[in-house]
């Protein structure tokens, strides 16, 4: 029997440099640490997406443990366990989107307005536009040519899992990543299906850990977003 740690990554940065982690990630990711401390996790490796929010989450994970001389393996970096690119998707989507449906075009139009000021709650929050592009991008209503595809994304993170999976018998393994490639993975392991795995990444708070037990012909949900380290709902956070 070996366990799979899916770690979503602590909050990010702004809508205009969301690939870092806020004060607020780190310390998410620092009491994360702390608690993972205190476990007898047994892990053998630990894998990072190669996106930078995911990296410097692992790392104050890291830099706890060794501080306290705890046994930590060396990180990996595996870039088939990055988020899709978001910023991406709405460069191309968004322009198609607000020249067919013109409630969006003003929804645009007003984000934009207030994009500079890092202290506004839309970079806090999913909009009602952010999840008409996702949805957009999802059906494939518009071609994507400089980033994924839906299909293309999904199959990248379920062969990113798939891959664990068949390893399974080489020990215990924590992933540093992002939402939807855990809502993914979760859904895989419930058997639902793929569009499913949105709603499970909209549940996801920062620094959570989700759990999945691998014994051989058999995956079992063991837990789903688990935030023992941030006792305090200030510190709750999806983005």
């Amino acid at each position: 029997m070996s366990w799979l740690y899916l770690v979503r990554h602590g909050q990010a940065g702004t809508r205009i440099d969301y690939d870092t982690l806020s004060e607020l990630g780190v310390d998410q990711a620092r009491r994360l640490g702390k608690h993972l401390r205190t476990q007898t996790l047994e892990l053998t490796r630990i894998i990072s997406g190669g996106l930078k929010r995911q990296q410097e989450t692992a790392r104050v994970v890291e830099t706890i443990f060794r501080a306290a001389e705890a046994p930590i393996p060396a990180i990996e970096i595996d870039a088939a366990w990055n988020e899709f690119d978001l910023e991406a998707v709405y460069g191309e989507v968004a322009p198609q989107l607000a020249a067919d449906d013109p409630e969006f075009r003003e929804h645009l139009a007003q984000m934009e307005l207030v994009l500079d000021d890092p202290a506004h709650p839309v970079h806090r929050k999913w909009t009602a536009g952010d999840i008409a592009v996702i949805r957009a991008w999802m059906d494939g209503r518009y071609p994507v040519r400089s980033t994924e595809s839906w299909i293309e994304f999904q199959g990248r993170i379920g062969g990113a899992f798939e891959k664990l999976i068949s390893q399974g018998g080489r020990g215990n393994v924590m992933i540093f990543t992002s939402a939807t490639p855990v809502g993914i993975a979760m859904s895989r392991v419930l058997g639902l299906e793929p569009r499913d795995a949105m709603r499970l990444a909209g549940a996801l708070l920062n620094s959570s850990v989700s759990t999945v037990r691998h014994r051989p012909g058999d995956l079992s949900l063991f837990s789903f977003n688990t935030v023992g380290h941030l006792p305090d709902p200030r510190h709750h956070t999806f983005r």
